[in-house]
């Protein structure tokens, strides 16, 4: 048993930063779990890296990662199948020229939002169909990638902690039933679990700014910057 300390954010807070300032996220991720061993080991440096290598083969050849991996790719390439074979492409014209469900860059938008928030099962078949159905029409309306990836992944992430039918609320009523069983709680995990969501602050207010976002010019400087460059155009950042 390990004593929470301080040095428990050291961690994330490496990860965060690397992420941010690299860009690279496999790179921040790597550096984030050989600190996490790191404090583990009290901070033996020999001990971190093998006990960061084992960690990696462990996930990777466990059963949930081994499926995770399978199954994003077999989406991928049912998602890259339809797009050399013009069906994304039939389905844009279907969207924005036959049907004009989608007329400009806040439909686009809420397109993206709405097939996360629909698809609540699973959030990679989720993610992964929004960018397939939503990508090539924010190139055509001038949203810009980095916009359409706040829209969805947001959106997705506040319905997904409110829904209980999933894989979240699975793992959520796990915990709540190990601490009924531990008797630090009493309860039905799944009621526990219903009573609870109307306290999800941070989704309500997260969908809140993401529709502020939607319909009004409001935006962090760095996403302003975004939208400007693909206003003109330009659908990838400079480098």
């Amino acid at each position: 048993m390990f004593e929470p300390s301080a040095w428990g954010l050291l961690a994330p807070a490496a990860t965060i930063f690397l992420a941010i300032s690299t860009r690279q996220v496999i790179l921040s991720l790597v550096v984030g779990i050989v600190a996490g061993f790191l404090v583990l080991s009290d901070f033996h440096v020999g001990i971190a890296l093998s006990d960061s290598v084992q960690g990696l083969v462990d996930v990777l050849k466990s059963d949930w990662a081994a499926k995770i991996i399978v199954f994003t790719m077999m989406v991928s390439g049912i998602i890259h199948l339809a797009r050399v074979t013009g069906g994304t492409q039939g389905l844009v014209k279907s969207l924005s020229e036959k049907r004009r469900i989608v007329r400009g860059p806040i439909s686009t938008q809420l397109l993206g939002a709405g097939i996360t928030s629909l698809i609540f099962i699973d959030s990679y078949l989720a993610m992964l169909t929004s960018g397939a159905v939503s990508g090539d029409l924010a190139k055509k309306f001038k949203v810009s990638r980095e916009q359409l990836a706040y829209v969805s992944k947001n959106t997705g992430i506040s319905v997904w902690s409110s829904v209980m039918i999933n894989g979240w609320g699975a793992a959520m009523m796990g915990v709540i039933a190990g601490q009924v069983d531990a008797g630090f709680i009493s309860g039905e995990p799944f009621t526990i679990l219903a009573k609870s969501v109307s306290y999800n602050l941070f989704a309500w207010a997260s969908i809140a700014l993401v529709l502020l976002t939607i319909f009004t010019k409001f935006s962090f400087p760095g996403m302003r910057r975004a939208n400007h460059r693909a206003a003109q155009g330009i659908e990838l950042r400079e480098g």
